[in-house]
């Protein structure tokens, strides 16, 4: 999915920056955020920090009781 057409008002990803911010921010943030992704592909390597994820267990069911009552989802980061 393009980062332009993703929901402004998601959950953020671990670095609290959701895809608002860089949506509403962009003409000031898009030489570093290229800089950053370019970077990857010249030198393969990827900082640390964007590759943290959140796993969070969602509840199918009130009260749940069992790991099989629990849909797992990941919350990446956005960069």
């Amino acid at each position: 999915m393009p980062f332009f057409q993703m929901d402004k008002h998601k959950a953020p990803s671990p670095d609290g920056f959701g895809a608002a911010f860089f949506q509403d921010h962009w003409h000031i943030m898009h030489p570093d955020v290229c800089h950053a992704i370019k970077s990857l592909f010249l030198d393969s390597r990827l900082l640390r920090q964007l590759n943290h994820t959140f796993i969070v267990l969602i509840p199918k069911v009130v009260n749940p009781t069992t790991a099989a009552q629990f849909r797992p989802i990941s919350l990446c980061n956005t960069l």
